[in-house]
């Protein structure tokens, strides 16, 4: 049941940020995410889904992340 519940607000997330898209000639979104630092690799996997999402549907989204030294840390973890 929170495996549902997870995905269904992924894909509430996905939708929004594509109605938002739709406003714009370009279809991008920014997403903007202050004290990065604090996401785990689960919010990481769900950030990469949800990107992953919105490029199939034509959609670019650009990641901006803020946070203290230890995101670059988890930025060379996932790269």
């Amino acid at each position: 049941m929170a495996r549902r519940q997870a995905d269904e607000m992924r894909n509430q997330i996905v939708n929004l940020l594509k109605e938002i898209a739709e406003l714009s000639r370009l279809k991008r979104v920014i997403l903007i995410m202050d004290e990065a630092h604090r996401l785990t690799e689960s919010h990481f996997i769900w950030l990469m889904d949800i990107h992953n999402q919105l490029d199939r549907a034509k959609i670019s989204m650009t990641e901006i992340c803020v946070g203290q030294e230890e995101l670059l840390t988890r930025r060379t973890f996932f790269l």
